[in-house]
């Protein structure tokens, strides 16, 4: 038995649309897709929170430095500073 090249092609091109492009397949991959999606979103935000709680430990050490000097040179804060670095 044989069976024509374009037939067979025709055939098999019509499997893989009903397969590859039907309509469970595209859902599949588009759930998929979103949750990784918000696989990843779920990360940026853990970083977001830790990079806001930085944002401000620094602010705050900004502020503490930045009343250390205004209170002058005699100030054991700035003298501490000093020693640390």
């Amino acid at each position: 038995m044989t069976i024509h090249r374009d037939t067979l092609e025709g055939e098999l091109l019509a499997k893989l649309q009903r397969d590859v492009l039907s309509d469970a397949a595209i859902d599949d991959v588009l759930e998929g897709l979103e949750r990784e999606i918000q696989k990843r979103f779920a990360a940026l935000a853990g970083e977001m929170d830790e990079m806001r709680k930085r944002k401000g430990s620094l602010e705050t050490e900004i502020r503490n430095l930045a009343r250390a000097i205004a209170s002058g040179p005699e100030d054991g804060r700035i003298r501490s500073v000093k020693v640390a670095q």
